[in-house]
């Protein structure tokens, strides 16, 4: 199975120049993934509305939506708060296919609605290997694993096979872990 990889659109405007320049690269990107409008939902990637290049309305948020799409790679909208099946609807209206939302009740709604889109449970559910390992999953089509993973590889071998995983692996730690300061020096070495 070949590996992808999914990238994260910051609304650089430079951005779409430069990977539409690498076509090369197309086959390895599962998706390009952004957050949601601000006012459809809250995502982990909320950091990004404060910069200069985020758009100031949200046709112009949709202009640069549209203008991904003719890259022809996938986008997949973070909805990982506060989402509604009326906002996600809206997303899938302009062609939207994959979602990575945090509640399994949005997650059951939209696949009833629309069978045919991939719905990825949120890292930020921070699932441990007993929760995966104990609840039923089954409306999830990927499952983010959470940080602890990128560390505890091992812990792999005994989740579920029936689920499909995605690990991000450049990453040492949670945004708030307590413990982020002895994890990182621990794994980081002097070049």
């Amino acid at each position: 199975m070949k590996k992808q990889y999914e990238l994260p659109y910051n609304f650089s405007y430079d951005f779409i120049p430069k990977l539409s320049r690498k076509r090369e690269l197309f086959s390895y990107i599962r998706c390009i993934y952004l957050p949601a409008w601000k006012e459809d939902a809250v995502s982990t990637r909320q950091d990004i509305e404060t910069r200069e290049e985020y758009p100031k309305s949200y046709e112009e948020y949709v202009l640069r939506l549209k203008c991904l799409q003719q890259l022809g790679l996938p986008l997949c909208v973070l909805m990982q708060r506060d989402a509604t099946l009326d906002a996600l609807e809206k997303y899938y209206n302009l062609g939207i296919r994959i979602f990575t939302i945090s509640e399994d009740a949005l997650a059951i709604a939209a696949k009833s609605r629309h069978p045919e889109i991939s719905v990825t449970l949120s890292i930020t559910s921070t699932l441990t290997a007993a929760d995966i390992q104990s609840r039923d999953l089954s409306m999830y089509d990927h499952i983010v694993l959470f940080y602890w993973f990128s560390r505890h590889l091992d812990a792999l071998r005994n989740l579920p096979k029936k689920y499909r995983y995605i690990l991000i692996t450049n990453t040492d730690c949670y945004w708030n872990c307590k413990w982020h300061d002895t994890h990182w020096f621990a794994t980081s070495r002097e070049e």
